[in-house]
C-alpha cells in the first residue's frame, strides 16, 4: 500500500508596504527528494493572509525537503522569517526550525523516516515572514540583544548566551 505524507503551509504573511505590491506575485515551490516531486503555488496580494497550501507526496523514502520562495524586489541573502517542519503533528515537540531566505533554499535534512512514513501522521510547514519594527530588512530575530545561531547538528535556532 502506497503511503502518503502531506505538507501544510499553515501560513504566509508578507507586509505589503515592503516585500509585496498589488501587482506583485509571489511563488513557493516545495520539492521532496529523491523523488524530485514539485510543487508550485502562485500568491498574489489578495491572498496572502489566507494562505493554506497543501502538498501531498504518496511516494516513499523521502528524506529532504525543500521550499524555495521567489520574490524578486528582495536581495535574495536577506532572512525574511522563519520556517517550521512539524514531521508529526501529533508530537508538536518535534521541530525543526530554520531561517528562511527569499530565492534561497530551505532544507530540512534526514527526517525521522518512521515518523514520516506514518499512515496516520500528517506532517506540516508553517512558513511565516517577519518585518523588523523599523521596517527595514533583513528579519532580526528578538533575542533579547543575545546573538541567534543555527546548530549545525539538528538545523535548530538557537541563543548563544
Amino acid at each position: 500500500m502506497t503511503k502518503a505524507f502531506h505538507l501544510r503551509i499553515m501560513s504566509i504573511k508578507l507586509d505589503n508596504d515592503v516585500v509585496i505590491q498589488k501587482e506583485e506575485k509571489v511563488i513557493v515551490e516545495i520539492t521532496a527528494f529523491p523523488l524530485k516531486k514539485i510543487k508550485s503555488f502562485e500568491i498574489d496580494f489578495k491572498q496572502l493572509q489566507f494562505a493554506f497550501l497543501i502538498c501531498s507526496f504518496r511516494d516513499i523514502p523521502i528524506d529532504t525537503i525543500e521550499i524555495k520562495v521567489k520574490q524578486k524586489r528582495l536581495l535574495k541573502n536577506y532572512v525574511v522569517g522563519i520556517a517550521n517542519i512539524y514531521p508529526n503533528d501529533f508530537i508538536p515537540n518535534d521541530i525543526y526550525q530554520m531561517t528562511l531566505r527569499l530565492e534561497n533554499i530551505f532544507v530540512a535534512k534526514k527526517f525521522n523516516h518512521e515518523k514520516l512514513l506514518s499512515m496516520h501522521s500528517y506532517g506540516s510547514i508553517k512558513v511565516q515572514f517577519h518585518l523588523n519594527e523599523d521596517k527595514s530588512t533583513p528579519f532580526k530575530p528578538n533575542t533579547s540583544n543575545k546573538q541567534a545561531e543555527i546548530c549545525p547538528k539538528n538545523g535548530r535556532i538557537g541563543v548563544k548566551i
